[in-house]
This record gives structure tokens, sequence and C-alpha cells, in this order.
């Protein structure tokens, strides 16, 4: 994952988005600047008053996550929740499944062709919207059954329908996690149907 997707917001001002290609990332709005370390498990920090140091990525997504993590870029002024991003689209058309030492370990979907779009999020759900029109969808936070992030997309699997794969050209997967799972938690408490602990490889309620 690229560093500036593990680092979607700055982790010393909060700025939001940051900005950068593969192993390095930078912040506009205070000048700090990220970089990943030999043997990759650990990131370079220059502050904004140019003080350097080397600190392990999860304090730096533990601040990114402290800041406020998707939800300020979502929230808007009168309290409403829209967030969105160009995205492509695609639903899995088989499953195969994947063994060692005769041990099932999972399975690996198959995908169809991508649709390029724009992918929505709101309160209730997310809603995709084709290049050129077309037939729109939309699944809400209610019916989805699990997610889980890669490097690159966001898979959920709708409650009766096909896993669906959301992969992002230059949004970071990470937020999009973080963020469907914020309002998937509040949809349930809304809809009293309990506290989400778990989302992968299915959503879990306390």
């Amino acid at each position: 994952m690229p560093l500036r997707h593990l680092l979607y917001r700055c982790p010393c001002c909060g700025h939001d988005p940051t900005s950068g290609e593969g192993d390095g990332a930078a912040c506009a709005g205070c000048g700090a600047s990220f970089r990943r370390v030999p043997p990759g498990c650990h990131v370079r920090v220059v502050e904004p008053s140019g003080a350097a140091r080397v600190v392990h990525p999860r304090a730096l997504v533990r601040r990114v996550r402290e800041a406020g993590g998707p939800r300020t870029a979502a929230r808007k002024a009168d309290g409403t929740v829209r967030y969105e991003a160009r995205v492509m689209c695609s639903e899995a058309l088989s499953f195969r499944p994947v063994r060692r030492a005769g041990r099932l370990l999972g399975f690996f979907e198959s995908q169809g062709r991508e649709r390029p779009g724009t992918v929505v999020a709101g309160r209730e759900g997310l809603s995709f919207e084709a290049v050129g029109g077309g037939a729109g969808r939309h699944w809400s936070f209610l019916d989805i059954t699990g997610i889980q992030v890669s490097s690159s997309a966001l898979q959920i699997k709708p409650r009766g329908a096909v896993l669906v794969q959301l992969r992002f050209p230059d949004d970071s997967p990470l937020r999009w996690e973080e963020l469907v799972q914020w309002l998937m938690r509040e949809a349930y408490t809304e809809h009293g149907r309990g506290l989400v602990v778990e989302f992968q490889p299915r959503v879990v309620v306390a």
C-alpha cells in the first residue's frame, strides 16, 4: 500500500489528504514528510520544525485515527455525511478453494469486468454511479454482511448477492474501510441492531 494511503491524513497536524508516491508521503498543511526506511517496517518522519525521527507506522496510523480518521472529510458543516471517490467497480464471477497441506485456507475469487464510476458514502449506505450512466447500485449498510481491504481495493459482501470489489485509483482503501466501518456501526446502533464488533470475514454484533 502506498504510504500516502496508509497515512491518508497527516499524523502531525491532521491535514487531509496527504500527497506522495510509493514509499513517500508529504503534508501540504504543515510541511511534514514521511518515508519508509529499510527494511520497510518503520517510517522516517521529518516534522515541520525540521526534527527527524524514525517510528513504527502503527503509531502514525493511531495518530491519524485520533485526529478523526475519515470522519472530518466526510462530515459536512450541516451535520450530513457524504464522501465520494473515483472507483473501478467489479463483481465476483467465481470462487476456487485455496488449500495448503490438505487444509482449506480460504477462497480466491475471479473478478468480472471493471466499470469506472464514482462511489458515494452516506448515512445509510454506499452508492455507485457508473461513468456514462447506466444502472447504478446502492448497498445499505444494514445489508452488508462482510468487508475487507487490500492494498488497492475494498471488498463488500451484500446480503444475497455476490462479492463486490471497489478499487480506488486515487483514494486510500484504508480510509474507505474505516469510513464504512464507522458508518456501519452508526447504522446498526441507530436501528437497534447492536454494536458491530467484527467486520471480516463477516459482520458480527455484540
